[in-house]
């Protein structure tokens, strides 16, 4: 492996980490995160929860996950969740899509670096391949943060 790969990987851990301690600041009242994985490509994040009274592990998919930068703050937005659970589906489609949640958490700021955007002088472009594919002609959030 690669120095440049080596780097990147740890990044990676590092961002999935501050992602796990931001999820598990807003949902400790019902539960913690066990694992994540972080689908960059589709931007998909597939969470597996330990849920206060319940004796299996919940698993939720976050799909189409987008950063937002206004006024020097940084939101995340989901498009749709689907859990294993349809009392959870109903709740985080009623309430949680497409909705912006501030990330609070001291390390926030490193998570859309990590993603490949640019946060700097107010240009909230994707760097990667977002920018070179079709689908950035027909995604209104493909370049925004």
């Amino acid at each position: 492996m690669s120095i440049y790969n080596k780097i990147k990987q740890a990044a990676g851990d590092v961002a999935d980490s501050i992602a796990i301690r931001i999820i598990n600041s807003r949902i400790e009242n019902y539960g913690a995160v066990q694992s994540l994985k972080i689908n960059r490509v589709l931007h998909e994040i597939d969470i597996s929860l330990t849920l206060h009274g319940e004796k299996d592990l919940v698993h939720v998919i976050c799909r189409k996950y987008s950063f937002h930068v206004m006024e020097e703050k940084i939101y995340a937005k989901v498009e749709s969740f689907t859990s294993c659970r349809p009392w959870l589906n109903a709740i985080l489609n009623d309430f949680a899509t497409k909705k912006l949640f501030p990330l609070n958490h001291p390390q926030a700021k490193m998570i859309p670096v990590y993603f490949g955007y640019d946060v700097q002088d107010g240009k909230k472009r994707r760097q990667d391949a977002c920018q070179n594919s079709p689908q950035a002609i027909s995604n209104p959030e493909c370049g925004l943060i």
